[in-house]
């Protein structure tokens, strides 16, 4: 969630069909998310939000955005402060 966000929220650029495909990780990953906390060996649902990862890992979600990575560093400070390893949620 936080490589999609950092590039949604970026100053600077904007394009209307990267900005959806951007909202539609985000809901997969809240969705997903959730099935697999309550069932953390759930294949399906990790697999959506391993499939959301490399959508926006791969740059998908930031095509047309500057992108300047300043909300990325609240994740850090959230990772910090539920002594939670960076992107490491669901290990």
């Amino acid at each position: 969630m936080m490589h999609t966000l950092d590039r949604y929220f970026s100053p600077g650029g904007c394009n209307e069909m990267t900005d959806r495909i951007a909202e539609g990780v985000l809901k997969t990953v809240v969705q997903f998310g959730r099935m697999a906390i309550k069932d953390p060996i759930d294949y399906d649902a990790r697999s959506e939000i391993m499939w959301a990862g490399s959508l926006s890992h791969n740059d998908l979600t930031g095509l047309g955005r500057a992108g300047d990575w300043a909300p990325h560093g609240l994740e850090h400070e959230l990772s910090g402060y539920f002594d939670v390893a960076h992107s490491a949620v669901f290990n």
